[in-house]
Order: C-alpha cells, then sequence, then structure tokens
C-alpha cells in the first residue's frame, strides 16, 4: 500500500485472494488511520463476486464513518457491468483513471505528487447506463428485424433487461440458461421501448460478447448495431436517447 500525507493507495490481487485483501486493508484502516482518503486500483479484479462486493462496500462505510472517502478506479470492463446490473455504482466513488503514480517531493521525503493517468483507451461512443431501479424489457430474436416471425415460435426468441446504450450497441441482460442458445458473433433482431410515450425501436445487432454475472444467475450480452444506414428512424431515435439532455426512460411513480 502506497502512502501520501492524505491519500493511501492499494492495488487489490485478483480473485479469490481479494476478499482477505479487503479484510487485511479494513482492519488496518480501522487500527491506524480510519480518517484516510482511500484509491483502491481494482484492475487485477476481473469480475468481482459477492463476497467481495460486500467488503468493498464495508471498507466505504469505515472510511465514511471516519471523515475519509474510498475512490475506485481502473475498472475492467466485467467489473463495470457487474457494479452496473447491481447498482453497486451508485454506492462506490468511481474515478475514471487508470493508473497513479507518487512523485515523492525533493525536499520532504515524506511528501510529494500524486499524479494521476487517464487511460489511453477511448470508446467510440459513450455509454450510458439504465438506473438500477428502471426495468426496461429487450425482446431479441434468431435472425434479425426480417426474420420477426421467430418472435413467435419457442426457443427462437429471448426477453432480458437492458442494462447500458450507446449510439453504437446495448448490453442485455439476460437468464444464464439461454447461454447455449445464444453465441458469439448471431445475428438478432432486437425491439425495446425505453419510453412509454413513444414508440417501440428495433434493430439488427450482432452478438459481440458473452460474460456471465457474479451470481451466475444472468449472463450479459454485449450487441453491436448493424445495418443503422438502413434504419434512419432508429439511427435518429439512438442520437435522442443518448443526447445527455435527453430522457429515454420514466421513472416510476
Amino acid at each position: 500500500m502506497g502512502q501520501s500525507d492524505d491519500i493511501l493507495i492499494t492495488r487489490l490481487p485478483s480473485e479469490p485472494r481479494t476478499s482477505d485483501e479487503l479484510d487485511a486493508i479494513t482492519t488496518k484502516l480501522v487500527m491506524d488511520r480510519p480518517e484516510s482518503n482511500l484509491l483502491v486500483d481494482l484492475g487485477a479484479v476481473d469480475e468481482p463476486t459477492y463476497e467481495t462486493l460486500c467488503r468493498l462496500a464495508a471498507l466505504c462505510s469505515v472510511l465514511s464513518d471516519g471523515g475519509g472517502c474510498c475512490m475506485l478506479y481502473n475498472l475492467s470492463a466485467p467489473t463495470r457491468r457487474i457494479f452496473n446490473l447491481y447498482g453497486f455504482d451508485r454506492i462506490f466513488q468511481i474515478v475514471d483513471f487508470s493508473d497513479t503514480i507518487l512523485i515523492p517531493s525533493p525536499e520532504q521525503a515524506s511528501s510529494g505528487i500524486l499524479e494521476l493517468h487517464s487511460s489511453k483507451e477511448r470508446r467510440r461512443y459513450t455509454r450510458f447506463r439504465v438506473p438500477w431501479w428502471a426495468q426496461v424489457n429487450v425482446l431479441l430474436w434468431r435472425g434479425g428485424r426480417e426474420d420477426d416471425y421467430h418472435k413467435l415460435i419457442p426457443g427462437h426468441h429471448w426477453l432480458g433487461r437492458l442494462v447500458d446504450i450507446s449510439e453504437g450497441g446495448i448490453q442485455v441482460a439476460v437468464d444464464a440458461a439461454e447461454e447455449t442458445t445464444l453465441g458469439k458473433g448471431r445475428l438478432v433482431g432486437l425491439e425495446f421501448k425505453p419510453n412509454p410515450a413513444k414508440s417501440v425501436l428495433a434493430f439488427d445487432a450482432q452478438i459481440r460478447e458473452l460474460l456471465p454475472t457474479a451470481d451466475g444467475k444472468n449472463m450479459c450480452l454485449g450487441l453491436q448495431f448493424v445495418g443503422l444506414e438502413t434504419n434512419p428512424e432508429g439511427r435518429q431515435a439512438l442520437q435522442e436517447l443518448c443526447n445527455r439532455e435527453g430522457t429515454y426512460y420514466d421513472p416510476p411513480r
């Protein structure tokens, strides 16, 4: 664990050692420096377990009670999906940089400058997360929009929940039991209604990735839209949905 005057920095090991390391950090902070601010590098943690998430929440609570804070950074894509899926991104403070470097001060060995390095990877599109309390259902079926008769055939369609959206694609959580009938590269049609006051949106998409959630109950599908050049209405709707000032769901009342 690195340390500056007011900030502690730690890099967590990969599972299954993550929870034990968090226990040790929490114990040390309670005994020595409960008022600390902590930066936690999650780069080595791919798909944190529920136990790890609970220990992270406990650590954040300890620091908050002592007047400090806990900030998480360098999250992998699977970790971000799990946070989004279960609403932990509303509990944790996540900062958008990939690395930290402590540069000692030449005048005083116990002080220095903390440099924060942004990730070099940039998304072509910005993704917008659907809040944990919102329920936007997504219907997927084999083939594509032109083959929508598959929506009527058992085993040829699936129902999932929208996790996030961008102008390039969406992420959908489906029941893990569907993994055997879904696969990378498959072309599917999909439709969803993000705003009850507007029409259903339909797109063609390709499955680019399949990742299980930590509890094994769901499978997250990364879907890339295809053929948007022949779907101008859908392209325009996506641009409106992904406008930061727009609203693509109605909160429950």
